[in-house]
């Protein structure tokens, strides 16, 4: 287990160096813009005002790529230790497989666990995001391996600071929609219903960056939340799941 854990301590380090430089490019892009509200057409008006986005720091790629490479190793690290425990001697053909259905689990995932216990290949099944059905690209092990397998094939990058609403004075009674604008000199408009007039609505920046890879799950959330998300997975759900079948 020395050497799973080393993989992931690698990928802590690689984690903290990231947050670090990413918190420090938030904390100089939080400015708020205060909204415009139009009773007429019941609409907060956000002007573009100074510079609100700034662009990230392109040496979070590499970086990224570390972490990622580090954490999925680790498992695959794992899966070699439960072959070397039950009598087994190359690890040259195992890795940790990840398959979102029953049927590409069956087909693909069994040679790359020849050799384990099979109770250990029937929990490494119960571990498979195909588990989660409906829903198994969000599983934290498939986001883990999207990421790598991006990572292989060209850099991850991030763009840079999302905008969101906040009401910090009052209420509105609902938000309806979010409308892109049309004019150069608008941000944005929201539209809310009767009710928004009694609120005081400000855009600011999102404090996350998030990865530049239009139509990927992981691009759904913040860099840092989906680390953290994939992180936690392997740590505190699949090793753990795991381990019993290493003694």
């Amino acid at each position: 287990m020395r050497d799973v854990r080393l993989k992931l301590e690698r990928a802590d380090e690689h984690f903290k160096t990231l947050y670090g430089s990413i918190e420090g490019f938030l904390e100089t892009n939080q400015d708020r813009i205060p909204g415009e509200f139009h009773p007429e057409t019941s609409e907060y008006v956000f002007p573009r005002q100074g510079r609100v986005t700034a662009e990230p720091d392109e040496s979070w790629g590499p970086i990224l790529g570390d972490i990622v490479h580090n954490t999925h190793a680790a498992l695959d690290y794992l899966v070699c230790q439960l072959l070397l425990v039950n009598g087994g001697t190359s690890c040259d053909k195992t890795a940790f497989p990840i398959y979102a259905t029953e049927e590409a689990f069956r087909s693909n995932g069994a040679r790359r666990l020849t050799g384990v216990h099979p109770d250990a290949v029937e929990e490494i099944e119960r571990l498979q995001p195909f588990q989660r059905e409906a829903d198994a690209e969000r599983h934290a092990r498939m986001i883990l391996y999207r990421l790598e397998q991006w990572d292989k094939h060209r850099m991850l990058h991030t763009a840079g600071l999302e905008m969101t609403f906040r009401v910090v004075e009052g209420w509105v009674d609902a938000i309806e929609a979010i409308i892109p604008p049309e004019e150069d000199n608008t941000i944005a408009k929201l539209r809310v219903r009767k009710g928004g007039s009694n609120a005081k609505v400000h855009l600011e920046p999102v404090r996350q960056v998030v990865f530049d890879s239009p139509g990927q799950v992981f691009s759904e959330q913040g860099v840092l939340y989906i680390l953290r998300y994939v992180r936690r997975y392997v740590a505190q759900t699949a090793i753990p799941a795991l381990e019993p079948f290493l003694k």
